[in-house]
């Protein structure tokens, strides 16, 4: 019941220093065990949730999976340890739907200790909301643009591609652009930066083999958008998409780049790219080399 689950959280706030109190919160998949859910599922949805936490955390501190409860159903979590502070988890709230609370004095209790209406959330609704914008680019601060994205990572593209710092690769095929595709790999402050630029069409510009150079120069590619795939201060992977003036996007428009299993078809940032990329970074092999040597169409410069 949900005044067991209170229960059993105030109970656990009573434990904690009260330092770590006012940052503490809680994802509850209780309503999951009351209704017998499968234990190996129950395993999955909990590592899930925390997975999902270390990937919205702003913080190198890695979260480790905590219970409070016999059946394992209610996580703890620290927003302090994620790099957040009161409003993101406010911003939780703001679209959290289940936010009726049962009839009892340990409600009080917590909010006091907290310092919020609420302290928990469902585990499995956070992971629907939170994976995908708003929520995501609100909890990562992602910024609005892809030029103040790469100058927060400290990533210098013109001067990276300019002292062969880059790494490229371009292929005709790929899992989900429509057209030919480049990506790039740069260093960054957290470890790595892969971007990709994106075309909504094979021909003149947009043709990488006949334009392998850009994005800018003479006879330079004309690209539409780009994702962009960069490590974050804990290991984990963030994303951001933008169009090719840099602009942020939510979703890729469907002429350019597709997510198969959405209903829409569209590449929506966060889900779209956590379900590609499920285990890392996917391997590409470069396929304009050989074709950009080999002819007679480029200068050996």
């Amino acid at each position: 019941a949900a005044e067991e689950m209170v229960g059993l959280i105030a109970a656990d706030l009573d434990k904690l220093p009260q330092a770590r109190q006012a940052s503490t919160r809680y994802l509850t998949l209780t309503h999951l065990t009351n209704i017998c859910a499968d234990k190996e599922a129950m395993k999955v949805y909990r590592q899930g949730a925390i997975k999902l936490i270390n990937s919205l955390s702003r913080s190198s501190t890695i979260v480790k999976l905590e219970t409070i409860d016999p059946d394992e159903s209610i996580l703890r979590i620290n927003i302090t340890d994620l790099g957040w502070d009161a409003k993101d988890w406010d911003a939780v709230l703001a679209q959290y739907p289940y936010n009726v609370q049962p009839d009892t004095k340990l409600v009080a209790l917590m909010e006091r200790a907290t310092g919020t209406a609420l302290p928990y959330a469902r585990a499995d609704w956070f992971a629907f909301a939170a994976a995908q914008p708003p929520l995501y680019d609100v909890l990562l601060k992602l910024p609005k643009t892809f030029q103040a994205l790469t100058k927060e990572q400290g990533v210098d593209i013109e001067a990276n591609l300019r002292n062969f710092v880059a790494q490229r690769a371009g292929f005709q095929k790929s899992g989900v652009s429509q057209n030919n595709r480049l990506i790039e790999r740069h260093p960054s402050r957290s470890g790595y930066f892969w971007t990709s630029y994106d075309f909504a069409g094979n021909k003149g510009t947009q043709s990488l083999f006949e334009h392998p150079l850009g994005p800018s120069g003479p006879g330079a590619f004309t690209h539409d958008g780009g994702e962009t795939i960069y490590s974050l201060p804990n290991g984990f992977q963030a994303y951001y998409l933008n169009t090719a003036k840099g602009e942020q996007i939510e979703k890729g428009p469907t002429t350019i780049v597709r997510d198969t299993s959405r209903k829409d078809f569209a590449v929506t940032n966060g889900i779209s790219c956590m379900g590609c990329h499920d285990q890392g970074m996917r391997k590409a092999k470069d396929e304009m080399r050989d074709v950009s040597t080999k002819g007679r169409t480029f200068s050996r410069e």
